[in-house]
């Protein structure tokens, strides 16, 4: 009986295998780090790009929060409100009986 060698997995054979699988990874690995460093540039261009776009913006929302404080201390209290609604309804009852 002969035994089949092309079967047996001999050490050259194995570290053949392994040194391709090695490489396959190692590669792999490098394509990786290269698509990461993309994406890292492109995101801080991008953050980059947006600082410089809406640096204004805060001189604007602070401009907006100032008028509408402004326009709320021109409004009147609820006191101030229900005077002038009791006021109102007295001149209603008055117009009325006028009529």
């Amino acid at each position: 009986m002969t035994k089949n060698t092309s079967s047996v997995v001999t050490n050259k054979k194995l570290d053949e295998a392994v040194e391709a699988m090695l490489n396959g990874m190692d590669l792999m690995l490098r394509n990786l780090r290269e698509e990461n460093s993309r994406l890292h540039e492109e995101t801080s261009e991008k953050i980059d790009r947006f600082k410089s776009e809406n640096a204004g913006q805060h001189a604007h929302i602070r401009d907006d929060i100032s008028y509408l404080k402004a326009m709320a201390s021109t409004a009147p209290t609820r006191e101030e409100f229900e005077n002038m609604k009791k006021r109102l309804q007295k001149l209603e009852v008055n117009l009325l009986k006028l009529s």
